[in-house]
């Protein structure tokens, strides 16, 4: 009966191990890095710019614009209630227009509603949140392209079941072999 006993918690360990192992990588998240390429049509300097966007929880990790020693975040200016991240991001990746005003510059107007010192891309406004510029009378616009790079990585939890699964499996091998150890012994 003890021996029974041994061999089905060796076949459930088993079993959890194929369900976790077969399971777990299926999970993942789908990171995508977006790298933004910036031409300049009227004035400068030319613009810097990034970002990084998790499609499972449709939100930013990251998204900054750096233009003459002024840091954007676009991350949190595009996280406003309800924002749909995948479909800016779809609207931002065909690329486009942007503008870029230091704030003393008054020669140059970004849109219907020009904000001194801010950054416009594609219409989606921003205020620097390191205003260090390097001219404070610089203004700038132009175009530009994304090129994006799609990585699937695995979920915690994912790790997490695999390694459980794996170690539930090495548990069972040394319960087997430690009652192996105790049935010779008793001959």
């Amino acid at each position: 009966m003890h021996k029974l006993l041994s061999v089905h918690r060796l076949g459930c360990a088993f079993c959890a191990f194929l369900i976790f192992a077969v399971g777990a990588p299926l999970a993942h998240a789908t990171i995508i890095h977006g790298t933004l390429n910036f031409s300049v049509t009227y004035g400068g300097p030319a613009p810097t710019g990034s970002y990084v966007l998790n499609t499972t929880t449709n939100t930013w990790n990251t998204f900054t614009v750096d233009w003459d020693g002024a840091v954007y975040d676009f991350a949190f200016a595009l996280s406003f209630p309800d924002a749909d991240a995948a479909l800016i991001r779809t609207i931002l990746a065909g690329g486009g227009p942007w503008c870029a005003l230091a704030p003393l510059n008054d020669t140059l107007s970004c849109g219907p509603v020009p904000v001194h010192g801010s950054f416009s891309l594609y219409g989606f406004q921003s205020i620097p949140v390191s205003p260090t510029f390097t001219d404070l009378f610089a203004g700038a616009t132009g175009t530009y392209t994304v090129t994006e790079t799609t990585v699937a990585t695995p979920e915690p939890g994912s790790l997490a079941m695999m390694l459980l699964g794996l170690g539930v499996l090495l548990a069972g091998v040394g319960l087997k072999r430690r009652n192996a150890v105790r049935s010779t012994d008793s001959m």
